[in-house]
């Protein structure tokens, strides 16, 4: 798990290098679980009461083991089946490992932000950013290189700075916060924290602690690759595709001055917090 454009399609790609490891995809399992809060979370529902709320319970957690578990037949041997959604820290079954990858918010605004205007994703949606942003989407989809020859239009806009900052930040926090209830025995699961600049510096140190998170031998793992997308980094940038570049520190060339105050007000705190900034003269 993680924030979107944050790396989790690397963890995918990295664990599925080992023979007993497969991530297919993404299952969306909070559509689930936000089906079973509103069954189970009313008064005035049958099944907010005992014993059928924890009979709901094991149902919901009964039904992704085995969504998940029915596509093992796609590789035989493997003893971890996962899941690959860019989501909360959100803990769907007791115990289990999880990965959250974390990346500097500000290269995940960037490719965020690329991801959103290209396919007039949720935010841009949702929030109806088209009455700003309009254009720049049709000079985005008429040129890719367009935000590459023009960086500082990327984030021209106030309301589409602070609404990314913002949702970041809430997710982070989230996350953070669910890491000490871990650590304090409150949830019960499991987490490695990986770092997406980490990987990039030491591919192969980071996987094979991800490995021996899952009692796997890394050395039983095919090696990385760019034909699998587990080599970090794209030789080759596509502005328009799931897989952008995937590079480190890229924020400095599209946050404008403007842009770095607005992103500071909201989330420079919780950038100080990671490590990504010392102070917020950055």
């Amino acid at each position: 798990v993680g924030h979107p454009r944050s790396g989790t399609h690397w963890m995918d790609a990295v664990l599925n290098c080992h023979p007993q490891a497969m991530i297919r995809g993404e299952y969306r399992f909070e559509s689930l679980r936000n089906a079973f809060d509103d069954l189970t979370g009313k008064g005035w529902h049958a099944a907010s009461r005992e014993p059928m709320r924890s009979e709901a319970e094991r149902c919901f957690a009964d039904s992704v083991r085995r969504i998940v578990g029915i596509s093992s037949r796609r590789k035989p041997g493997a003893m971890w089946i996962g899941d690959r959604t860019p989501r909360l820290l959100k803990v769907f079954l007791a115990g289990a490992p999880h990965f959250l990858i974390i990346r500097d918010p500000r290269d995940v605004l960037v490719s965020w932000a690329h991801q959103e205007i290209r396919n007039a994703g949720f935010n841009f949606r949702t929030f109806h950013f088209h009455r700003e942003l309009g254009q720049l989407r049709e000079q985005f989809l008429a040129d890719p290189e367009f935000f590459k020859k023009n960086p500082e239009r990327l984030f021209e806009c106030e309301r589409w700075v602070r609404h990314l900052a913002r949702r970041w930040r809430n997710h982070m926090r989230f996350d953070l916060a669910m890491l000490k209830a871990i650590d304090a025995g409150e949830v019960q699961a499991r987490v490695r924290v990986v770092r997406y600049e980490r990987i990039h510096s030491d591919p192969e140190a980071q996987r094979g602690a991800m490995y021996r998170f899952l009692d796997l031998n890394p050395r039983e793992a095919a090696p990385l690759s760019a034909e699998n997308s587990s080599k970090p980094g794209l030789s080759n940038e596509n502005p328009h595709g799931v897989l952008r570049k995937g590079a480190v520190g890229e924020w400095e060339k599209y946050f404008t001055p403007q842009a770095r105050t607005w992103f500071k007000e909201l989330g420079g705190h919780t950038l100080i917090e990671l490590g990504y900034a010392k102070d917020h003269n950055w």
